[in-house]
């Protein structure tokens, strides 16, 4: 059997970055662009297009309303089988680094990285679990410029025994400069981890891979507007970006370079490539934030709670130890407003927990105040981390390439994304 490799490269819009390939010589890029390729849908309802619910719909081969998992991190409670697992109960070899949404239930897993969102065991061994807990722990708290020590120390450990010493240049290159360019830390993440996923794809021999890259996704979401190629009339202001920066071209000559290390290093597998979903620009402006304190606050507003986590950007998962905790807490987490504009303008009740997204759209300066009486001595600037401006927005349709010559790849064409897992799994039941 063949071994297959899926690059999860979530949310890149083809067509922008078809443009930079036809502009500028990006040979590797070129080449994957010149492999057979199809086009994939997903939901109809824009509240349901999210990776965290696309790229399941992958793992699972069930819809949205299916599988039911809407949040980051809630495929814990999901008990639909992973394509993982079905691949695993094969007979074959399986490694997973960083898969959206993705929970470890194999028994005996090449290797396992998980995503830095979900909460989730690793392979189980001591590197694996210290580079999990690094990325984590920087991911998710990137924005208020706290990483710890002791991440940095496990990333360069990471850097110095999975790296290509080839690569050292431009990590170099991307870690300097991303005080002043800090996309380029997504970048920098992206490629490490394709060195990590070589490294282990080398040593551990899986039958199936997979591998998932959000650095594009985070500079779409970012700096769209700044694309020599947008046709929008939207313009990023100049305290948050340099009119002359280009992060979506910067972006792409690192992956230039990554695809470059799969091909050369992926000679005997099939190879496939899937973007989940696009991003396309946005037609207003929004701004996004981030609570600096999640604790903090909530002791500040008084909620009683047992314990809360942090998710992907704005979003966090408060537990409560009874209903009337909660209820309590819904009540005054719908009355922070600035404004009148709710703070939080979603609110997810589960069986003891909330989910909880800081969506408030506008700008918030030192002027800005609370409406809320409990908070009204609060000063939202100082509670609130601003992340970035909203330049991409999430689109149904997606791209799949694969270096293979099978004919039922190209029968994905128009297909629902999850049709991919079905079409993987064929692969490896087909003896």
């Amino acid at each position: 059997m063949q071994k297959l490799v899926l690059i999860e490269w979530n949310e890149v819009n083809a067509e922008i970055a078809h443009k930079y390939v036809e502009d500028k010589n990006y040979k590797n890029l070129k080449r994957l662009f010149s492999f057979p390729s199809v086009q994939s849908t997903s939901e109809d309802c824009y509240d349901k297009l999210e990776p965290w619910i696309q790229w399941v719909s992958v793992h699972t081969g069930q819809k949205a309303d299916e599988h039911g998992v809407f949040r980051l991190g809630d495929i814990e409670h999901c008990k639909a089988e992973q394509i993982f697992e079905k691949i695993e109960n094969l007979g074959y070899k399986v490694g997973v680094i960083s898969a959206m949404n993705a929970k470890n239930n194999l028994s005996r897993p090449s290797f396992f990285i998980p995503d830095p969102w979900t909460k989730t065991s690793t392979d189980g061994s001591f590197l694996s679990k210290k580079i999990y807990d690094a990325i984590s722990q920087a991911v998710n708290d990137n924005a208020k410029g706290e990483i710890k020590k002791s991440s940095y120390l496990w990333l360069l450990v990471a850097l110095l025994l999975k790296s290509n010493i080839s690569n050292w240049k431009t990590y170099v290159r991307l870690a300097l400069s991303s005080r002043k360019f800090k996309w380029r830390k997504a970048l920098f993440l992206d490629l490490l981890l394709t060195d990590i996923f070589m490294s282990f794809s080398s040593d551990k021999l899986p039958d199936f891979s997979t591998l998932f890259l959000n650095g594009f996704a985070h500079v779409q979401h970012h700096y769209m507007f700044n694309s020599k190629f947008y046709q929008g009339t939207f313009r990023n202001p100049s305290w948050y970006i340099s009119e002359k920066a280009d992060p979506l071209e910067d972006a792409l000559v690192v992956y230039d370079k990554i695809f470059g290390m799969l091909f050369k290093n992926i000679t005997d597998a099939e190879l496939i490539i899937a973007t989940g979903l696009r991003q396309v620009p946005y037609t207003e402006k929004k701004y996004m934030y981030r609570l600096r304190n999640h604790v903090e606050f909530l002791n500040a507003i008084g909620i009683k709670f047992h314990s809360v986590f942090p998710r992907m950007t704005s979003d966090f998962v408060i537990y409560f130890e009874s209903n009337t905790e909660m209820l309590d807490a819904i009540n005054k987490l719908e009355n922070v407003t600035i404004g009148s504009q709710p703070l939080f303008n979603t609110i997810d009740k589960r069986e003891n927990s909330l989910f909880v997204m800081s969506d408030y759209p506008h700008e918030i300066t030192k002027e800005s105040k609370f409406d809320l009486p409990i908070a009204r001595l609060l000063v939202p600037n100082e509670h609130l981390v601003f992340v970035a401006l909203k330049n991409g927005k999430h689109d149904a349709n997606g791209t799949i390439w694969s270096n293979s010559k099978n004919e039922m790849f190209l029968g994905l064409n128009e297909k629902h994304v999850l049709e991919l897992h079905n079409y993987i799994l064929n692969r490896f039941s087909i003896q």
